[in-house]
């Protein structure tokens, strides 16, 4: 699939490092509602032929703004092309398109649970949480649906729908506490408690800060992480202002 942006590229090939391109996540948490909402309503009208964002916008009563920017997200990732001359978007046909529209169509059971992310788990939120919970559940039943997705990139933007929260709720409260008291960036040590987690979800998140590469969870629920991982988790802070617009989003 062809991109434009090079973070994206080394993405594909070397999968997610929060120390090199943890923004790949929180651009997947940003894009899905728009792809959930091109795959709904705007493939179908896009079929017959080309047309400019302001005509689709008229044919499928969309704000021309917001689908503008829908619009170019999924040129960027190759579901759409885009002529300059006449200003019209139109399909890329194909496998990957058709991926999309299953994966994130109205009916998709996945859609379905991505957008309860955005709806019900809005972070930060504690570890064990109701909100955590949701997170943990989705990565565990669905998330390989999309790992061997046939577009890569999907694949990616898709786990920043469930790690973006979590993360972004790890650090928060690695620093932070439910009052907003800030302890410090040198509180970011080198252990993170998760004891009070069940035994599931521990497994769950022990798997993801494996996969991460960020540390080493405990039988008990206590995470060790590496001194890269401790850096790249505080990377994560830039993931604040975006995971706040969980209730603009869930409603895109």
């Amino acid at each position: 699939m062809p991109v434009e942006s090079s973070t994206l590229e080394e993405a594909l090939v070397n999968g997610i490092d929060l120390s090199t391109n943890a923004f790949m996540l929180i651009h997947g948490w940003t894009a899905c509602p728009l792809l959930m909402e091109f795959a709904a309503r705007c493939v179908k009208l896009l079929e017959p032929g080309g047309k400019t964002a302001e005509e689709l916008a008229k044919d499928a009563d969309m704000k021309v703004g917001p689908l503008a920017i829908a619009l170019r997200t999924c040129s960027v990732l190759g579901y759409l092309s885009f002529e300059p001359s006449t200003r019209e978007y139109t399909l890329v046909k194909g496998s990957e398109l058709n991926e999309l529209v299953a994966v994130l169509g109205p009916e998709a059971p996945t859609a379905q649970v991505l957008r309860k992310i955005y709806a019900d788990a809005a972070p930060p939120f504690r570890l064990p949480s109701a909100q955590a919970s949701v997170c943990l559940e989705v990565w565990a039943e669905q998330r390989p649906r999309w790992h061997t997705s046939i577009s890569r990139a999907l694949s990616i933007l898709l786990d920043g729908v469930v790690l973006a929260p979590l993360l972004t709720s790890i650090a928060y409260f690695a620093r932070w506490d439910d009052a907003g008291l800030d302890f410090g960036q040198d509180s970011m040590t080198e252990h993170l408690d998760f004891t009070q987690m069940g035994a599931a979800a521990r497994d769950i998140l022990g798997g993801i800060v494996k996969e991460l590469n960020i540390g080493t969870m405990g039988a008990s629920g206590t995470v060790v992480l590496t001194s890269k991982g401790s850096l790249a988790l505080q990377r994560c802070y830039s993931y604040f202002v975006p995971t706040s617009y969980s209730p603009l989003l869930s409603r895109f």
